[in-house]
């Protein structure tokens, strides 16, 4: 029990410093809505409102899930953005690194939600689509080990009133990254659908860097001569050994052509790269304009590293049960997606101190693979940082299984000032 103890103590102060900061400048109510959310979340394991409120552990249950429910409708998230990414930028430091996931939170059987559209799902094989809502996901990359982090789930509808473009809300969404960012270098990875014009000169504008994958049908002008990029071919002029997550030993041979395109008012690169005797090209898309092999290494390793943002993305939905949500009204939506990524943020942040004593309790709260099928199934399900992300989430929530007591937000110790006697209450004073 005594191992509980500390790992529980240490948990709620590493708790507390997260939402202390991420928090600051909220009111009081706010705070303690808060605090309550994330850690009914971590201590509950999902997102559904009931699950947090008996994790919350308050006298009157439905009371609680009232209230919850009441605050999620009118809570306002925007400043809780900034904060989130604030906090991830200074963890990670600079460069920065960002990666756009678009997916979508399907919701097929539910009939009386707020605006509610009419999705593809991208877990199927041709245009199947279903009920449900989009969603843009911005996450941050850094760390020694490449660790993910978060910046934001915004969840939106094309049927909302004010509602422009898909194009629109992403831009949306990066403006407020990049105000966060500030003067700052950065780099954004997008893949296939992003390389078009409307998003690589919005990038440009802003003085920040973008490595996006291209599509096969797009055309580029090189040295004169206007060609699709499933036309491109090229000589391997470096080479690139290292080993795959798998373990694997891979060799990649890359190249980089400076490049055109009439809609683009900037010069592009693209950078070329292909496993082995491979035929087809991986082509890369950026404003980098450097085609040595530093250049073009530097923009095809930072599109790979994008892959772990949709192991993550895929873990918060599926082991968060974000798409089990029973709210009805959009803002509740984005709260409850932002309150995941706080939580995911702050399982990431542990997951990076190797070596702390508690990610050692969390680990060894967290409960064995039974058998090397169930193990391969979870592989197979969030990849290899989903699973890691994974023991850290179980062992979180297997250690607050026996806290009895939540963090609350600290308050500011109020003095009594001593009051000033009136005239009578001198007079009576004196006479006795």
């Amino acid at each position: 029990m005594k191992h509980y103890i500390n790992g529980i103590r240490a948990f709620k102060a590493k708790f507390s410093d997260y939402m202390e900061e991420v928090t600051s400048g909220f009111s009081m109510p706010e705070k303690k809505f808060c605090f309550d959310m994330v850690w009914g979340i971590l201590k509950g394991g999902d997102v559904l409102v009931s699950d947090v409120a008996r994790a919350i552990d308050e006298r009157i249950l439905d009371s609680t899930e009232k209230r919850l429910t009441r605050q999620l409708k009118r809570f306002c998230y925007s400043a809780l953005d900034d904060a989130v990414m604030k906090r991830a930028f200074s963890v990670f430091g600079q460069p920065y690194l960002t990666a756009i996931d678009e997916s979508d939170i399907g919701k097929e059987s539910s009939f009386a939600m707020e605006d509610l559209d009419s999705v593809r799902d991208g877990s199927k094989q041709g245009d199947v689509f279903h009920k449900g809502y989009h969603m843009t996901g911005i996450a941050a990359i850094g760390g020694s080990r490449r660790h993910v982090m978060g910046l934001m789930m915004n969840i939106y509808s094309t049927k909302s009133h004010g509602f422009l473009s898909v194009n629109e809300e992403t831009q949306n969404a990066l403006k407020r990254v990049f105000y966060v960012i500030g003067g700052r270098s950065a780099t954004v990875t997008a893949d296939r659908g992003y390389d078009d014009e409307k998003f690589m000169n919005f990038v440009d504008s802003y003085q920040k860097h973008y490595v996006v994958r291209a599509k096969s049908n797009r055309k580029y002008t090189i040295g004169g001569e206007r060609l699709p990029i499933g036309e491109i071919r090229f000589k391997g002029k470096y080479k690139q050994e290292f080993l795959s997550a798998d373990g694997r030993h891979m060799v990649l041979f890359s190249t980089g052509f400076i490049a055109g395109h009439p809609d683009i008012g900037h010069p592009i690169m693209l950078a070329c790269e292909k496993a082995g005797e491979e035929h087809d090209a991986r082509v890369y898309i950026t404003n980098r304009t450097d085609t040595s092999k530093s250049g073009v290494e530097s923009a095809t390793k930072d599109y790979r590293r994008r892959w772990p943002v949709e192991e993550m993305f895929r873990f918060m939905k599926q082991e968060f049960r974000l798409e089990k949500y029973l709210v009805r009204n959009l803002n509740g939506m984005n709260c409850l997606s932002r309150f995941v990524t706080m939580a995911t943020n702050l399982i990431t942040e542990i997951a990076m101190e190797d070596g702390s004593a508690l990610k050692r309790a969390i680990s060894d709260s967290y409960r064995r693979f039974r058998s090397q099928e169930k193990k391969e199934e979870l592989l197979a399900r969030f990849g290899k940082y989903g699973l890691e992300l994974y023991r850290m989430k179980r062992g979180v929530q297997a250690l607050l299984a026996h806290a009895r007591s939540r963090p609350r937000p600290l308050q500011k110790v109020r003095r009594k000032v001593p009051r000033q006697m009136t005239l009578e209450e001198c007079i009576r004073e004196n006479q006795v």
